[in-house]
């Protein structure tokens, strides 16, 4: 008789639990997401940057060739996205910065996850 009154009690706990648990588990792909854009955003600066620092006493179109090698990393970013500064000479360091709006990818409204997002990544690279 003890059996009955218990029966479908598994079924309601597991109701609960993935009220819960399939939320957190969007959230946390959600941020993953996010960090992986980031690293490829810092990934697209550095290679911006060191590009520049390399080509930028050989090279007249060094700044063009530059971002054009930058957003060549990623799918993320374009040339207009990366912004160069330094002056190159021996022992000064080239910086880069990506900057651009991204949305966020899946959205989940309810932890303030929808939207833009900046992405932001910074390369640095020294001439030699």
């Amino acid at each position: 008789m003890r059996k009955d009154r218990e029966r479908g009690a598994a079924l309601v706990e597991f109701a609960f639990v993935m009220t819960l648990l399939c939320p957190l588990i969007v959230v946390i792909i959600a941020w993953g997401v996010r960090f992986h854009n980031a690293a490829q955003a810092d990934n697209a600066a550095f290679i911006a940057a060191r590009y520049y620092a390399v080509k930028c006493s050989t090279d007249s179109s060094a700044t063009a060739n530059a971002k054009a090698a930058g957003a060549a990393a990623t799918t993320l970013v374009s040339t207009a996205d990366i912004t160069i500064t330094g002056t190159c000479t021996s022992g000064n360091t080239i910086t880069a910065t990506v900057s651009k709006a991204k949305a966020w990818s899946p959205a989940v409204p309810f932890f303030g996850m929808s939207g833009n997002y900046q992405l932001v990544g910074k390369g640095a690279a020294r001439c030699e």
